[in-house]
Formats: structure tokens, C-alpha cells, sequence
């Protein structure tokens, strides 16, 4: 309990915009951040004193705070009249950090772990986006694109199975940072029937995802997804708004999170010959359905 930890940064930023036309803009710029450690991660920063979450908050080591420096360029502009208006953005950005703190687990017992500087790390990427908004509709698409790796070459302990004899996999520049897909899409659309009712849907797709723990890419990776919602709204009073909306309606089964875990250390009585599969996954929400009444005062 008695770490004493100081961070300060100078973070300069710049940025230009220039109107290209009334309705078209280019803009670029240029910023540095900086991210202290966590309490938590800062607690918990000892590959010889490693964690669970019954003994956070113990003196351990120092950690390097982590600084990003982006460079970033687009476009945006609109197109139309009040009638039928097209308002839309793209944009490119490249993100350099250096320190990125990652969890790493123990060889001995993958249920400890601890936070550790890995090095530079980036994201690169593009974005885009058009909105289109005519009367009673109105209409929405994105897409991003995220290119996340690893920059420096890393030994990182680990459960998986593809470990060596050691329970270690070494990362290489270029492996891909788990837990962010390269592709991810949306669109989102709604319809008013009249003044008073309206309708809507909306859809996420993403590609797949490696699991944490697998910082060298060795496993197969999570699948992608597309998730599906629907809803609705009726408005008696400017005031009074009652809605419903029905989340995963294809009740698409799908997990946003994936790891490894130790299958010796818990029972399976009802699984014969028990369970030799580490992999772990956390499954997104099934279908559901909720309504509800919103007043305004």
C-alpha cells in the first residue's frame, strides 16, 4: 500500500482544415497522448508477485505510462438539399504507442497474472461514414477499418495451448493485438409513419477477433458476427414517448470475448472424461425483447 508513482507529459497538438468548397472540407492533424497506469495495474505490475483479484492493491514495481502520437487526415462534406441531404465523412489516421500495458499470465498458474509494458504497438486505419436523411427516413452506414499489431518483439507467458514447453509464446511485429477486429460495419435506419409513430433497425458486423492470451496469433481466432436489432416508438404526447425494441432478433448466437483458461483446477462431474478444451469465450446477448414508457417534464 505504499507505492508512490509520478507521471508527467507534454502533449502538443495541431491541427488544419480548409474549405475546399462551400460543402467540402479537408482536415489533418497531429496529437500526442499520454495514459498513466492504473491503480489496478500498477498494483499488480510483478511477474514475481502476480495477481488475482483477492490481493490487488500491494506495493509491485513501476510502470512506464503509455504515449500514443496520431497522425490523422479526411474529408467531409454534404450533398443535396433540405429534402434529400447526403452529409458524409472519411477518414485516415495512424497511431504510434509506445509502453502499451498488457495482461500477461503466469507459467505456474494461469489463474495469477500481472501487468507488463509491451513495447510499441500500433493502429492504423480508416473510417467512414454517410448519413442520409430524406422527410420521414433516415439512414445511417459506417464502416471501420483497424489494423492493431504489435511494433516490438515480445516473450509473453501464457495458457494457450499453443505455448512452448515453457508456457511462453514469443510475439513478433506484426502480430495482430487481440481483441479488436480488422472489420467492423453498421447501419442503422428509421422510418416515421407518421408524426406520432415510428420504426427502426439497426445492424453490427464484425469480423473475427484472436483471444487475449494469444498475443502471437497461434490459435484460431473468435468468428465474426452480425447482430440484428429492431425497434419501435409511439408518441401520444410531445411529452409521453412508449417503446419497444427487440435486441438480436435473428437470436444470433455470437461471443465478444475470448481467453484461455486452466481445465484441471475446477470439477466436471457431469462431463465424461472432463474437459480438455482451455479455450474460453464469453457469448453475447441472445434475443430479447423490452418495452418501456419515457416522460419528459
Amino acid at each position: 500500500m505504499n507505492g508512490e508513482h509520478t507521471y508527467d507529459r507534454f502533449n502538443p497538438s495541431a491541427g488544419l482544415i480548409f474549405h475546399a468548397t462551400s460543402r467540402v472540407q479537408l482536415y489533418a492533424n497531429y496529437s500526442e497522448t499520454n495514459r498513466a497506469p492504473t491503480p489496478q495495474e500498477l498494483s499488480c505490475a510483478s511477474a514475481a508477485n502476480p495477481c488475482s483479484l483477492l490481493n490487488f492493491f500491494v506495493g509491485d514495481p513501476n510502470l512506464n505510462q503509455v504515449v500514443a502520437k496520431t497522425y490523422e487526415a479526411g474529408l467531409r462534406g454534404r450533398a443535396g438539399d433540405p429534402q434529400h441531404m447526403f452529409t458524409w465523412n472519411l477518414d485516415a489516421y495512424h497511431t504510434a504507442d509506445t509502453n502499451d500495458i498488457i495482461y500477461e499470465t503466469t507459467v505456474y498458474n494461469p489463474n495469477l497474472a500481472f501487468y507488463t509494458n509491451a513495447g510499441r504497438t500500433r493502429r492504423r486505419g480508416a473510417e467512414a461514414s454517410l448519413r442520409y436523411d430524406q422527410g420521414q427516413l433516415h439512414l445511417r452506414l459506417g464502416y471501420a477499418f483497424t489494423d492493431a499489431t504489435f511494433q516490438s518483439p515480445v516473450l509473453l507467458n501464457t495458457s494457450s495451448p499453443a505455448a512452448d514447453a515453457n508456457g511462453n509464446e514469443q510475439v513478433l511485429p506484426g502480430d495482430r493485438i487481440p481483441g479488436i477486429p480488422k472489420h467492423r460495419g453498421n447501419v442503422v435506419a428509421d422510418y416515421s409513419l407518421t408524426s406520432r409513430f415510428s420504426v427502426g433497425a439497426s445492424a453490427v458486423v464484425q469480423s473475427n477477433t484472436y483471444r487475449f492470451g494469444d498475443e502471437a496469433n497461434l490459435t484460431a481466432p473468435l468468428g465474426g458476427y452480425t447482430v440484428v436489432d429492431l425497434n419501435a416508438a409511439y408518441r401520444p404526447s410531445d411529452s409521453v414517448t412508449l417503446f419497444a425494441v427487440l435486441n438480436n432478433a435473428l437470436d444470433k448466437r455470437y461471443y465478444t470475448y475470448g481467453s484461455f483458461g486452466p481445465v484441471g483446477d475446477v470439477p466436471w462431474p457431469n462431463v465424461p472424461g472432463g474437459v480438455t478444451d482451455p479455450r474460453t469465450a464469453s457469448p453475447g446477448t441472445p434475443i430479447a425483447f423490452y418495452g418501456g414508457v419515457r416522460v419528459l417534464f
